[in-house]
């Protein structure tokens, strides 16, 4: 059927219009994995570790979607994503300078 055809077409450019929409590092990660940033940071002696793995996952998600909306030749969106990627990243390297910060 030709509407299954472009079904996963269809997924991927939802799915990268809902990262893109995303205003924040909390929002997106909450949407992800249903879990709070403030949650997974919980435990002090880990926080650093945790954003660090929050920003390696973000960035491995990103990978793997711009991968696959590259197969669609989607690369107006695939910029869309980095950059939305880019703007989150920085929320997350924030985060973990004001931790490491309380740390001290």
């Amino acid at each position: 059927m030709q509407s299954d055809f472009f079904k996963p077409y269809n997924d991927l450019m939802t799915e990268a219009h809902i990262f893109c929409n995303h205003s924040t590092a909390k929002d997106w990660f909450y949407y992800y994995t249903n879990r709070t940033i403030t949650n997974v940071l919980m435990d002090v002696e880990d926080q650093l570790a945790e954003v660090e793995w929050i920003e390696e996952h973000m960035w491995g998600y990103v990978y793997e979607l711009n991968k696959s909306l590259e197969g669609y030749e989607r690369y107006e969106m695939c910029k869309r994503v980095t950059d939305q990627a880019n703007l989150l990243g920085q929320e997350l390297s924030n985060m973990w300078v004001s931790l490491s910060k309380l740390n001290k």
